[in-house]
C-alpha cells in the first residue's frame, strides 16, 4: 500500500502545477481524500485481517496475503513475516486480547484462530517434512491457476474442481519439528487463577463457534467417522477435490537422542484425503493401538490441562526437553488428523500393520490433544504470573521487591515457624531452600542446590505437619509436587521417563519436572518392607536428582542423563536415607505462637518476593573469594577430619542464600547471618 500511495502521489504533484489556480485546490482535496481511503478500499479487496480483528480468527488468511505479496515483489518470506506478523503477536499486548488453550475448553475456540499455549515440553517427535508451497490446477494436465502457502497448517485446502498438482516444478519442501508439551507439571491453583485472570479475552471470543465441517472434534475418537482408506500411490495425484496432509506426525524417531534422529521425509508419501464431505459411518474397527491414545502421558496424576502438539518452524535445534515456553500459533483440530481415522484393510501390509501403534501416539484424536501450529514463541525463565517474563521489565519490578525483602522474609519465616512448631532455625533453612537455585555446573559438581532434610516429623511434631506444610507451600510458590515414599508407591510407580520404541515416544515420570519446581519427599510414610527391582531404580533416581540435579532417562540400550532444577525437601522422623546437603533435626517450642492468617494482597507480596529472590544476579567478589578461602585453610587446619571440601561448598552455599533471601548480590561478612 505504501508503495501505491508513492506512485499515486508523484502523479499528483507532477499534474498539479499544470491545472489552473480555481481547479488545484478541489482536484487536491478530493485527491488526498482518495489516497487517504485507498488502503481502506485495498484492505477490503484483499481481505487483509485488522490486529485484533481478522487474525485473531484468520491468521492463515494473513499468511497467505503476505505470501503473495512477497512472490509478486519477490521479497523475503521469512522476513516479512517477522515485519507483519511475528512482531504484533510477541509482544505484551497479545496477552490481553489472544486467547489461551489454558484458561478455556477446546470446545470455545475456532478452528484455525490464533491462540497461546503455556507448557513444558514433555517429548519431541521426529521432523516433519511438509509443502511449504503448492500449486492448485483445474486438472493435472493443465495450467497451473494458482501458488499456495502451506505454512502453519496440517492440511492443505483443495476446493471442489481443483487439485494439487504434486508434480509441480514450483513446489517446496521445509521442515518443522513436533513437539509433544503438556500443562506445567504441579503448576499449583492459585497459578492458574492468576495467569487466567491477566489473559482478557477479545471481544468476539465467546462468539466464535467451533467450525461444524471439521468439526466436531469430540466426535473424532468414536466409531462414527467417514470410513477413509489410504490411497494407493497411483491414486494420490488423482484427488480433484479434497485435502492432502501438509506433513506426518509420525516422521522419524524421537530427537532426544541425536543418534536416533532421522530428518528423512518422502513428498510422495503424503496422504491424501478424498472428498471431505464423505457420508456414511465406520465400520471397520480401528487401527491397532488407538485403544492407548488415552494415555496422555502427564508427568503427574491429576492434570487437568489439555496437552497440545506444538509444530515449530524456526530455531528448531534451540528448544529442550522439560524446558518452559509460551506458543502463539494457528490452532488446528481437523478430525482427520487422528490415526483412528483411516481404517485398515487388506491391502495394508505387516509393516503398515506395525506402525499403527506409533500413528497412534504420535496422532491422538485432536479433541484431546489440539496440534498448534507455532508463529512465535518465548521461553519462560520463571512460572510466576505476578511477575513478568520479559527480562527488562523482570528485572525492573524485581528491584521494586527488593526493597521490601526484609519484611517480607520475616513475614515467611514467622508463618513456616508456626507451621514447625515455633523452630525459627528451622523455619531459616527451609526459607533458604526455597530461594535456592542451581548457577553453574563443572564436571560432576552442581553449584547452588540446596536440598533440605527437615527431621522429628512424626515423632516431636504431629503428622498433620505435612498436610498443614504441603498446603501452605502450595499457596505459595508456583509449581508444587509432593511425592509419598512409601513402599506402594515406590514399587509400582516410575519415577523416570523411559522411551517406548513400540510407539516411538518417551513415556514419563513422575520427576520429569521444570525448573523451579518444589519437591516435598515424605519420608515418613515408608513403612519397613522390600523393594523391588523398580522402587530400588527410584531411590537411585531420586538420589541423583538431590545430589547431582540429574535425572537419568532409559532409553533401553543406554540412559541418558538429563539436567534438574528442583529444590527439593525431605520430611522424616529421623536422618533421611537420602541425600541431603542440609540436615535440619526439628526442634519444637511449646510455647509456639499462632501465625496470623494471610490475606490475599500479604499472599501475592510474598509470592512475588520468593520468585523475585530466586532470579537475582549474584556477585562474589575477589576480596571475598580470597577471604572465604583464608577462613577454609584456618578451619580445615583445626579439624582435618570433619572439614572437608564438601563442608566448605556448603558452607559457601548458605552464605549465598543468606543475603539472596535479604535481595543482597553479594556477601557481607557483618550483616548476613544465619538467626
Amino acid at each position: 500500500f505504501d508503495c501505491v500511495v508513492k506512485v499515486r502521489t508523484n502523479v499528483v504533484e507532477k499534474e498539479v502545477p499544470n491545472q489552473s489556480t480555481r481547479t488545484k485546490k478541489p482536484c487536491c482535496r478530493i485527491l488526498r481524500l482518495l489516497l487517504l481511503l485507498l488502503p481502506h478500499f485495498l484492505s477490503k479487496l484483499y481481505k487483509m485481517p485488522s490486529l485484533e480483528g481478522n487474525l485473531l480468527s484468520n491468521p492463515l488468511g494473513v499468511v497467505a496475503l503476505i505470501f503473495d505479496r512477497c512472490k509478486a515483489d519477490g521479497s523475503d518470506f521469512a522476513s516479512e513475516l517477522q515485519k507483519n506478523l511475528k512482531s504484533r503477536v510477541m509482544n505484551a499486548d497479545s496477552l490481553t486480547w489472544v486467547p489461551s488453550l489454558n484458561d478455556a475448553p477446546l470446545h470455545k475456540f475456532q478452528a484455525n484462530c490464533l491462540v497461546r499455549y503455556r507448557g513444558m515440553i514433555q517429548d519431541m517427535f521426529g521432523p516433519e517434512i511438509f509443502l511449504s508451497q503448492y500449486e492448485l490446477g483445474e486438472t493435472e494436465d493443465g495450467p497451473a491457476k494458482e501458488l499456495c502457502c502451506g505454512w502453519y497448517q496440517d492440511i492443505a485446502d483443495c476446493p471442489a474442481g481443483r487439485v494439487v498438482l504434486m508434480e509441480s516444478p514450483k513446489q517446496e519442501l521445509a521442515e518443522r519439528q513436533a513437539f509433544y508439551c503438556v500443562p506445567l507439571p504441579g503448576e499449583t491453583p492459585w497459578a492458574k487463577e492468576v495467569f487466567a485472570s491477566q489473559g482478557k479475552q477479545p471481544e468476539n471470543f465467546d462468539s466464535m463457534s467451533p467450525v461444524s465441517s471439521q468439526s466436531d472434534a469430540a466426535s473424532s475418537c468414536e466409531d462414527t467417522t467417514p470410513t477413509r482408506k489410504r490411497p494407493r500411490p497411483d491414486d494420490e495425484a488423482s484427488c480433484t477435490a479434497g485435502e492432502v496432509t501438509m506433513g506426518d506426525d509420525s516422521t522419524g524417531d524421537s530427537s532426544l537422542q541425536r543418534e536416533h534422529t532421522s530428518a528423512e521425509g518422502d513428498a510422495q508419501s503424503k496422504r491424501v484425503r478424498t472428498s471431505a464431505a464423505g457420508g456414511g459411518e465406520s465400520s471397520s474397527p480401528p487401527a491397532p493401538g488407538i485403544q492407548s491414545v488415552s494415555d496422555l502421558n502427564f508427568p503427574l496424576p491429576g492434570e487437568q490441562g489439555p496437552p497440545c502438539i506444538v509444530k515449530v518452524y524456526e530455531d528448531i535445534d534451540s528448544y529442550r526437553v522439560n524446558e518452559m515456553v509460551e506458543f502463539i500459533g494457528v490452532l488446528s483440530v481437523d478430525p482427520a488428523l487422528t490415526s483412528s481415522s483411516y481404517t485398515q484393510s487388506a491391502e495394508e501390509t505387516s509393516m503398515d500393520a506395525a506402525s499403527a501403534k506409533e500413528d497412534a501416539a504420535h496422532s491422538p484424536p485432536p479433541n484431546l490433544v489440539p496440534r498448534l501450529h507455532c508463529i512465535a514463541a518465548r521461553r519462560l525463565p520463571h512460572s510466576n504470573p505476578l511477575l513478568p517474563a520479559e527480562q527488562d521489565a523482570f528485572k525492573q519490578q524485581s528491584a521494586s521487591t527488593a526493597e521490601n525483602a526484609s519484611p517480607c522474609r520475616e513475614e515467611l519465616c514467622r508463618q513456616l515457624a508456626a507451621i514447625l512448631g515455633g523452630d525459627q532455625l528451622a523455619a531459616q533453612f527451609l526459607l533458604l531452600s526455597l530461594v535456592s537455585t542451581v548457577y553453574g555446573r563443572h564436571d560432576a559438581s552442581v553449584m547452588g542446590k540446596f536440598s533440605l532434610n527437615l527431621a522429628n516429623i512424626s515423632s516431636r511434631l504431629p503428622a498433620v505437619v505435612i498436610k498443614q506444610l504441603s498446603e501452605a507451600l502450595q499457596q505459595l510458590v508456583p509449581k508444587f509436587f509432593c511425592l509419598p515414599m512409601s513402599l506402594e508407591h515406590l514399587n509400582n510407580r516410575s519415577l523416570c521417563p523411559k522411551k517406548d520404541y513400540t510407539t516411538n515416544r518417551l513415556v514419563t515420570g513422575e520427576l520429569q519436572l521444570s525448573d523451579g519446581t518444589v519437591l516435598l519427599l515424605d519420608e515418613t510414610a515408608l513403612s519397613e518392607g522390600q523393594l523391588n527391582e523398580r522402587g530400588i531404580a527410584n531411590i537411585v533416581a531420586i538420589n541423583s536428582v538431590l545430589s547431582q540435579q540429574r535425572l537419568a532417562y532409559d532409553f533401553q540400550y543406554q540412559t541418558i542423563d538429563f539436567p534438574t532444577n528442583v529444590n527439593a525437601i525431605i520430611l522424616s522422623e529421623g536422618k533421611s536415607i537420602l541425600q541431603m546437603d542440609c540436615f535440619v533435626p526439628v526442634q519444637p517450642d511449646s510455647e509456639c505462637p499462632v501465625a496470623p492468617a494471610l490475606t490475599d494482597s500479604q499472599l501475592s507480596v510474598l509470592r512475588t518476593y520468593l520468585t523475585a529472590v530466586q532470579h537475582i544476579e549474584y556477585d562474589l567478589t575477589a576480596d571475598m573469594q580470597t577471604h572465604l578461602q583464608e577462613d577454609f585453610v584456618a578451619m580445615r587446619k583445626a579439624d582435618p577430619e570433619r572439614v572437608t571440601g564438601d563442608t566448605f561448598h556448603r558452607l559457601l552455599l548458605i552464605a549465598r542464600s543468606v543475603p539472596r533471601s535479604l535481595a543482597g548480590t553479594s556477601i557481607d561478612i557483618h550483616k548476613d547471618c544465619v538467626g
